[in-house]
């Protein structure tokens, strides 16, 4: 690339800013066509028992995504790296996943593989002690997104909330790459919402889940770098994966396949109770809401003040977790397409 077209752009993509409205403008742009080609080659999901959804919908929509990601932390030259790192691998084998169907124990080596890779290179060596539990994190988290892909909008304003939570936290911390990664899911999120959200035109597909997955995982083993912003980071975090964590539990003691599609996840319990899509995003979103009101609380509290902040994050997931028990709709929806 010459290099006056570097001084530009990197000149353009100075602030988290920029990379928002990149990110926005690569999606918005991006995911008609992908739409289109998608179409074509007939990759559609078909809904079944355990879907959310009764209309057959492309998948892969997350191909936009993991561009615009990408191109705009290419700009950041001490993020594009880790970021690529991050989302790539898991992008591309979710992509191969979305046209062929891999087998499920394929799948799950394959992401175990790449978990262990991840946290090996992104953890500071002084932490290489935690590498088994940063695998697991890593390999979780991105399955725990996965799931989340067949409620209409609720990964695209998971990413608006965490981002913007990220942002800020970077901001308040000084912390560049966690501002950066939050301006990049803000911008994705507003984007994949417009076609995912109110009228799901397309589904992120297994290449944007896993690629998303990753990049929230995996910026967080990498933030250890910095300690202090660590904890405020997973705040948000926590009602994905508290939510998976006593799905798991749930379904082991009962002796499930455990790697069988299920319809057990709060927000799914939510939808089958016959709440609309749109009402379970926001009550989910709530959630994650308070969880970011106290990450950013905890940027300027001291370890106890911490600690209470975390128990009240788990106190309130917990109300989620049991809400479908008495939470009940003023009038049942049908599903949504």
């Amino acid at each position: 690339m010459p290099a006056i077209i570097k001084i530009i752009m990197r000149t353009f993509f100075s602030t988290p800013i920029n990379a928002l409205l990149v990110c926005f403008i690569i999606v918005i742009v991006g995911v008609p066509f992908t739409i289109y080609f998608l179409r074509k080659f007939n990759n559609y999901d078909v809904p079944n028992n355990r879907s959310s959804h009764i209309t057959p919908t492309p998948r892969a929509g997350g191909i936009p995504l993991i561009i615009a990601i990408v191109s705009a932390s290419f700009f950041y030259l001490n993020v594009y790296t880790q970021i690529t790192i991050l989302v790539l691998p898991y992008a591309i084998l979710g992509l191969i996943d979305d046209f062929r169907n891999l087998s499920a124990k394929l799948r799950l080596l394959i992401q175990l593989i790449l978990a262990i890779l991840n946290a090996y290179i992104l953890l500071p060596p002084k932490y290489l002690i935690w590498l088994l539990p940063a695998t697991l994190f890593i390999l979780g988290f991105v399955n725990a997104w996965n799931f989340m892909d067949g409620i209409n909008g609720l990964s695209a304003f998971s990413c608006i909330l965490i981002g913007g939570t990220w942002w800020i936290l970077g901001s308040l911390e000084h912390f560049k790459f966690d501002s950066i990664v939050g301006a990049i899911s803000v911008g994705i999120g507003i984007g994949f919402a417009i076609y995912n959200a109110f009228v799901p035109k397309v589904f992120l597909g297994d290449v944007g889940a896993y690629g998303l997955g990753a990049l929230f995982s995996g910026s967080l083993i990498y933030s250890l770098t910095e300690p202090k912003i660590v904890v405020p980071m997973l705040l948000p975090l926590l009602p994905a994966i508290v939510d998976t964590s006593f799905t798991f539990v749930k379904r082991a003691t009962k002796k499930e396949r455990l790697l069988e599609s299920h319809r057990d996840h709060t927000y799914q319990n939510l939808i089958d109770k016959g709440f609309s899509h749109l009402t379970v995003d926001l009550i989910y979103c709530f959630f994650v809401l308070y969880c970011s009101l106290m990450a950013i609380l905890a940027t300027k509290s001291n370890w106890s003040e911490i600690a209470i902040e975390v128990v009240a994050c788990f106190f309130i997931i917990g109300l989620y977790l049991i809400s479908p028990n008495f939470l009940t709709p003023a009038e049942k929806t049908a599903p949504n397409s």
